[in-house]
């Protein structure tokens, strides 16, 4: 049996300005998957950084 090449449709096509945002906001997690608690303060800066609400922040930490 032929194998079918596969396609990817990630990071390997991905356009820079795409793979930028990403790489900020994976930085922003980052930090915020890091902390044993996020504060009031950490919470309204990592919403201000990813352009979401501080309710979207506190539950992205929540999935870890």
């Amino acid at each position: 049996m032929a194998e079918e090449p596969v396609v990817e449709r990630g990071v390997l096509t991905a356009p820079a300005e795409v793979w930028d945002v990403a790489v900020r906001r994976s930085e922003v997690i980052g930090r915020l998957a890091a902390m044993s608690a996020v504060g009031l303060e950490a919470a309204e800066r990592a919403a201000a950084e990813l352009g979401v609400s501080r309710r979207q922040v506190y539950a992205v930490r929540c999935m870890r």
